[in-house]
């Protein structure tokens, strides 16, 4: 059995460098419960966090607004144009002070 270094995992002698050790997960029965609840709930949390999110976004893809301004012709502006300041046309209310 030849000894490889850690991180060669193509067997090619390049060892890639890595900050993490992986080790197998020793646990007995409770432990075994308690990580799976723990992982049902962490499931269950990102379920229901991604249904909410789909929602608002199929209500956001029906306004009118939202499609009006979808609508509205993308053009590209010069470089110059990005480091002025916005017009008071665009809605934007600067800071005072």
């Amino acid at each position: 059995m030849q000894i490889r270094p850690y991180g060669d995992t193509a067997n090619d002698g390049v060892v890639q460098l890595s900050f993490t050790l992986p080790l197998p997960l020793a646990a007995d029965s409770v432990q075994t419960s308690h990580l799976r609840a723990h992982l049902e709930a962490g499931r269950c949390l990102y379920n229901a966090l991604l249904s909410e999110a789909k929602k608002r976004l199929r209500k956001m893809r029906s306004d009118p607004e939202w499609q009006a301004a979808c609508a509205i012709p993308r053009t590209r502006k010069a470089a110059s144009d990005t480091s002025r300041s916005p017009s008071p046309s665009a809605g934007i209310i600067a800071p005072v002070g």
